[in-house]
């Protein structure tokens, strides 16, 4: 059985989906990824999680104001890089015991496979 990656559609034109950014201009900063072989609309599950987060911290901060952040990092998870008397310690967010480690702009080149880190 042969496997096709997803595709997505640029101006109207299928392309093998590249790792995207999220540095697009316009209305969505990722195109709507589809299945080559049925057509149908596929939803990374990191997208899902990023739109759910950002909808749970537009109603935590208008029902809890600053706090609502807190209940929000607490449900997600999420890191600030240390800086000052903060450097040092170990701020991974913790899940059931173990660590989690938060990267974001992370983005995994297509050519060699290798991860690269944006500063915001």
């Amino acid at each position: 059985m042969h496997v096709q990656q997803p595709q997505e559609l640029y101006g109207g034109q299928c392309q093998i989906c590249p790792w995207d950014p999220g540095e697009q201009d316009g209305v969505t900063d990722m195109p709507l990824l589809r299945d080559p072989l049925q057509g149908v609309a596929l939803l990374p599950g990191a997208s899902l999680a990023g739109a759910q987060r950002a909808g749970a911290r537009r109603i935590a901060q208008t029902l809890h104001g600053p706090a609502g952040q807190k209940l929000v990092d607490t449900l997600f998870g999420g890191q600030l890089p240390p800086v000052g008397k903060d450097r040092g310690k170990d701020r991974r967010p913790r899940y059931g015991g173990g660590r989690v480690e938060v990267r974001e702009r992370v983005v995994e080149q297509t050519a060699g496979r290798t991860l690269t880190w944006s500063r915001p």
